[in-house]
């Protein structure tokens, strides 16, 4: 009889083989914006995060001069020293005792294991990190109201809906202000289960009743993930006075975006018009080279609507790991991600952006090997159930990174846009 892989040789095949093929597919599967981003650079780096130095201000020296007059006071460019703190996105499969036996039983059989679920959690990693970009707090719904359900439903607002609901997803609520997690009166967050999703009436039935601290408009989260999601682009291109990697909006010109408030009305070519020459008045970007308008599918289909009358428009195939097609207006091309805010349209220069990565998404090794036994199966709630030491055996994906704007000021949005009632819409998908 063949002997077992070892946990030595179980690790060093996955990190040989496996890995490089996860490093491989990802892109590939990509649907994300991150992907346009270029790898950052950085002058001091470790496991927590990366510091970097770069220019938030011009020199303002500036004078004239007249022969036997007193020469301009000196001056120099203000530099900032921002720290960019990593974020870690998991996902972990498990299997009973026996099922890890047959994995390992030779590299054959590991590769088929692996083989089977390894596109699955690419492509969900990858569409939650999406999803995280998108998202300020890292919401993947909006509580809307409990009227009329049962105490293990609640109904979620537009324009999201149930869209990122999936059977089984474990979420917990949270104060969409403080973020504070919803503990059922107790002092440890209170997690629920789906066990179906309603999409039609954005209604979800979780596996035990809401916790005694739900309100209407908490915000569903994945576990431990309130408060540490990637910086989203809400908080890249922004004009606020807080705070940007640890430098003051209020005090560095350079930290602040162009955002032009659309009123709540659909988009025009007027509009687009502001979105594009808005970063020539603020960052001194004049051309359209490199830029890129980036927002929800469904507001690239508006921009396409318009079309229908004005024929200033065109397709083209290029997918560009987004899967749409693209729209170009003034030489920009135009990008839809389903997952996008449909309220709002980017103008970004993606070169002015860097991604960040401590980790590539990967099969880890946590100290123990690839496989890690788990001594109980644990419920939904938080609850133990039946089960005992080595009843199961997980293995986790990790991705390790961070987003960073160079130059925020080099970048504009549009907000508060409609959404036509003639487009389709993730809503409409899924209704």
């Amino acid at each position: 009889m063949i002997p077992a892989l070892t946990t030595t040789q179980t690790a060093n095949i996955v990190k040989t083989i496996f890995n490089p093929k996860v490093a491989k597919l990802y892109p590939d599967k990509s649907k994300s914006v991150t992907m346009l981003f270029k790898p950052g650079t950085a002058q001091e780096v470790n496991s927590v995060g990366v510091v970097i130095s770069d220019e938030t201000g011009p020199n303002t020296s500036m004078g004239g001069l007249i022969e036997g007059g007193q020469l301009a006071d000196p001056s120099s460019p203000r530099w900032a020293r921002r720290v960019i703190l990593y974020e870690r996105i998991t996902s972990a499969g498990g299997m009973t005792r026996d099922a890890h036996r047959e994995w390992i039983k030779s590299p054959q059989s590991l590769a088929r294991g692996f083989g089977r679920v390894l596109d699955g959690h690419m492509s969900q990693v990858r569409r939650f990190e999406n999803l995280f970009f998108w998202s300020s707090k890292g919401e993947i719904g909006t509580a809307e109201a409990t009227a009329g359900l049962t105490t293990s439903q609640v109904k979620f607002a537009l324009p999201k809906g149930t869209f990122e609901f999936v059977e089984g997803m474990k979420i917990c609520f949270a104060d969409p202000t403080t973020l504070a997690v919803r503990a059922n009166g107790g002092g440890t967050p209170y997690y629920m289960t789906v066990t179906t999703v309603d999409a039609t009436n954005r209604v979800v039935t979780f596996d035990v009743v809401r916790p005694s601290d739900y309100a209407n408009g908490d915000l569903a989260l994945f576990p431990l993930m309130a408060g540490r999601v990637p910086v989203p682009l809400k908080t890249h291109v922004n004009n606020d006075n807080g705070s940007y990697f640890g430098g003051s909006r209020s005090a560095n010109r350079g930290y602040k975006a162009s955002v032009i408030a659309a009123g709540s009305v659909n988009v025009s070519i007027a509009l687009l018009a502001q979105l594009i020459e808005a970063p020539s008045y603020v960052g001194g970007d004049e051309g359209t080279a490199g830029r890129v308008i980036l927002g929800a599918t469904s507001q690239v289909s508006s921009i396409k609507r318009i079309s229908d009358t004005i024929r200033q428009w065109f397709d083209q195939i290029n997918l560009q790991d987004l899967h749409v097609k693209n729209v170009e207006h003034a030489g920009i091309a135009i990008k839809g991600d389903e997952q996008g805010d449909p309220t709002t349209l980017y103008n970004l220069k993606p070169e002015d952006f860097e991604l960040f990565e401590a980790e590539p998404l990967q099969v880890v090794d946590l100290g123990n090997g690839i496989f890690n036994p788990v001594p109980v199966f644990t419920a939904g709630s938080g609850a133990t159930v039946t089960g005992g030491y080595m009843d199961q055996q997980v293995y986790y994906l990790e991705h390790k990174y961070q987003h960073f704007c160079r130059k925020p000021n080099n970048q504009a949005v549009l907000t508060g846009l409609a959404v036509r009632a003639d487009v389709f819409t993730a809503a409409k998908a899924w209704a």
